[in-house]
């Protein structure tokens, strides 16, 4: 699951430099016109520097261990080859969807995705929980000590 999430992330950094630095090459290859790779390329260096962003985000997430955060990138990442599929080219969803739903339901199988209390995530450090008596009742009452003047 972790190489599997890794290697989203390196595809964003992949789609970030060809989008923005590399768009013209990038954009011959899907069969753009020279005047459309040059209208476009404002719009790619934006659309670059978003995945970028997702890279760079899902990768602190991975290194933390910050699986609640990797699941929503992913998840994002899903959508938007969603979107991307259905506005522009369905291979859009294959090359970047798909392999986001493999390692989602790779994070989501192994257990790492499941959320802990904080106590549990701190388990080792944290004292054990005292049981609090609530009934009134029960206690013996003390009166506040008196200021002595």
């Amino acid at each position: 699951m972790f190489i599997a999430t890794a290697i989203v992330a390196a595809l964003h950094v992949a789609f970030a430099a060809g989008e923005s630095i590399g768009w013209t090459a990038f954009a011959s290859r899907f069969g753009y016109s020279k005047e459309k790779i040059e209208h476009t390329r404002a719009l790619a260096l934006n659309q670059g520097a978003y995945n970028l962003g997702v890279a760079v985000m899902l990768g602190i997430a991975l290194g933390t261990g910050d699986w609640s955060t990797v699941q929503v990138i992913l998840g994002f990442i899903i959508a938007m080859a969603i979107v991307g599929a259905v506005s522009v080219r369905w291979t859009i969803f294959v090359v970047q969807g798909l392999p986001a739903v493999i390692a989602l339901g790779l994070v989501m199988t192994s257990g790492e995705g499941a959320t802990t209390t904080e106590a549990e995530t701190h388990s080792s450090v944290v004292a054990p929980a005292v049981q609090v008596q609530t009934d009134v009742s029960e206690r013996a009452w003390k009166a506040p000590p008196r200021f002595i003047s």
